[in-house]
């Protein structure tokens, strides 16, 4: 089989705009999300990085199945201890949040927040939260997984849709009350363009095609 020139430059374009699109809709928008490179990327909540003291702190575990992963012990107040991070998220229409999340042994309650704001840095009405408790205080809990796919739209109530004018959010990572450790890695909000399935679309046409020039 010899296809034409013209064919194999269409071919080879639609393959590149299909890969393109594939590596847009993994990019990860959160910055440091696997804490690969410490805390960088990160602001603290009410915590010190000591993890020798007993006040609420927040670090990067070094030892056990919790090595290079961001982890929050004795929070004492309401308002809870951990991380915070402000990121832009572009004009998609649709995105993937999703972490990894655990607790070590003792009672506690953790949450995941994110606040939409808009191209100006105020904040828009509407978030959305994750939250869990330790259910059974003698055992360590890690790995866990939450994903969940976020669009937007006009219902913004707390789990709803992203604000049709947000453009940056701002995710706090906290632990609230008394509670030994919580654990969270790997991290990530990625765009899914809509454009990606027309690309899988064209590669499908022109692969067609090929099978009829034979």
């Amino acid at each position: 089989m010899r296809l034409s020139t013209m064919t194999g430059i269409a071919m080879a374009a639609a393959l590149s705009l299909g890969m393109g699109m594939t590596g847009t809709a993994r990019a990860n928008l959160i910055t440091n999300g696997d804490f690969s490179d410490g805390l960088n990327g990160w602001s603290l909540i009410n915590a010190d990085t000591d993890s020798s003291a007993p006040d609420p702190s927040v670090f990067v575990g070094t030892t056990g199945d919790t090595a290079g992963v961001l982890t929050i012990q004795n929070a004492n107040d309401a308002a809870g201890s951990g991380v915070t991070q402000t990121f832009a998220i572009g004009d998609a229409d649709t995105y993937i949040f999703e972490f990894d999340y655990g607790y070590g042994w003792v009672n506690n309650y953790s949450s995941v927040e994110l606040f939409w704001q808009d191209a100006n840095g105020n904040a828009i009405s509407g978030w959305y939260s994750f939250t869990f408790q330790a259910e059974n205080n003698s055992v360590k809990e890690w790995p866990l997984h939450h994903s969940i796919t976020l669009k937007r739209g006009p219902n913004t109530a707390n789990g709803g849709d992203i604000p049709v004018d947000a453009a940056a959010v701002t995710i706090d990572i906290k632990q609230h009350y008394a509670g030994y450790q919580t654990y969270f890695d790997n991290i990530s909000f990625t765009a899914v363009p809509e454009p990606a399935s027309l690309g899988l679309l064209a590669l499908g046409g022109l692969a067609l095609l090929a099978r009829r020039r034979r």
